[in-house]
């Protein structure tokens, strides 16, 4: 009986190790934590969502915005390729 406690245990702990690992081996890889991570990326998606408002507002006003969106992408890009 101890034994197979000994390998539930095991097993768990494993099943949460790779549940911990699903979501901090990205982030690790380009030398962050998971906050750091969420952090730039969550600042990335308001940047993209700004990006995209800014777009749709010039498809109706040419006028409008002419720049902003592919200003904001250039920009992006240029921060995420300096990155790890």
């Amino acid at each position: 009986m101890q034994n197979f406690e000994n390998n539930n245990q095991s097993i768990t702990k494993k099943s949460q190790l790779k549940i911990v690992s699903f979501f901090t081996e990205h982030p690790e890889s380009v030398g962050e934590t998971y906050i750091q991570h969420f952090s730039v990326a969550i600042r990335f998606s308001l940047k993209l969502f700004i990006s995209s408002i800014a777009a749709l507002i010039h498809a109706f006003i040419p006028a409008l915005f002419k720049k902003t969106a592919s200003t904001l992408i250039k920009n992006m890009y240029r921060e995420m390729t300096s990155r790890k």
